[in-house]
């Protein structure tokens, strides 16, 4: 008898750079440290995750501040 393991999927973290203002808290809140700011193609700072270390715990997304009815951060 075989058992299925359901994988999780990584966090998506800023799909659009527009979505993002940079503000860490996303990193502040990663239990693992694999959450990194990096500057994107426009050069504003952007969430990276590191997918080796990332244990899907979501704590990130729930952090995320992103409105899309607020054009402020």
């Amino acid at each position: 008898m075989s058992m299925r393991v359901k994988q999780k999927q990584l966090p998506r973290l800023a799909v659009e750079s527009k979505q993002c203002c940079g503000c860490g808290a996303c990193r502040a809140v990663c239990p693992v440290g694999a959450i990194e700011l990096v500057y994107g193609r426009r050069g504003f700072l952007e969430p990276q995750v590191d997918e080796s270390i990332c244990i899907c715990c979501y704590r990130c997304m729930q952090a995320c501040i992103y409105d899309e009815s607020s054009k402020d951060c």
